[in-house]
């Protein structure tokens, strides 16, 4: 398992993802002025959100790469690595979530929370179908289009910016499902009858 996480970078990971959570939550309210195409006007996008998509390259960074290439085709599975590595990149997001919902801020830990998510789920399900330059690119590619198309006249989001507004039960079930859904197609279809060629440390 040591092996494993070594080369899928878990190390690197965690400290990047250390690092976006805490500036996020430092950040948190603050806001970039984009300019609205639709609008004629700038409308505020939250910057934790900007912050929150930069998972994606890490996701891609940790799951694809040389290490997925060489597991590829191998006998054992490697669903038990699979989910710890999930769990080492999550944790950063939810120990953040954590301590801002005891410290009062439950409604910053649950939109982040979400927004982690749905951006680890979508990368899943990208480098899955696409590679790993798909699921770098589509993730932030989103964020812009949501940032510059997703702002309704009175400020509110889009009903299909649904990561630009707070977040709601729904929603977080929501990126629940993503997140589930992009965990089990790239184990089953990037790994197919990937293994464990790493050896059992």
């Amino acid at each position: 398992m040591k092996l494993f996480l070594r080369a899928h970078h878990a190390s690197a990971v965690i400290a990047a993802g250390v690092g976006l959570m805490i500036a996020a939550w430092w950040l948190a309210g603050s806001t970039l002025p984009v300019p609205q195409l639709m609008q004629g006007r700038a409308a505020p996008v939250a910057v934790e959100m900007l912050l929150t998509v930069l998972y994606a390259p890490l996701i891609a960074y940790s799951f694809g790469g040389v290490a997925l290439r060489v597991e590829h085709g191998t006998r054992r599975s490697l669903l038990g690595p699979d989910l710890c590595l999930i769990a080492v990149v999550g944790a950063p997001v939810l120990a953040v979530v954590v301590l801002a919902a005891a410290n009062g801020d439950g409604g910053f830990g649950a939109t982040i929370g979400r927004d982690a998510m749905a951006f680890i789920g979508g990368a899943l399900l990208l480098l899955t179908a696409f590679g790993e330059s798909t699921a770098v690119a589509g993730p932030v590619l989103y964020f812009f289009v949501v940032s510059l198309l997703g702002s309704q006249p009175d400020g509110s989001a889009q009903w299909w910016a649904v990561l630009r507004a707070p977040a709601t039960p729904a929603t977080v079930a929501a990126a629940f499902v993503v997140l589930a859904a992009g965990v089990v197609i790239f184990h089953l279809r990037a790994r197919q009858t990937a293994g464990e060629r790493v050896s059992r440390v």
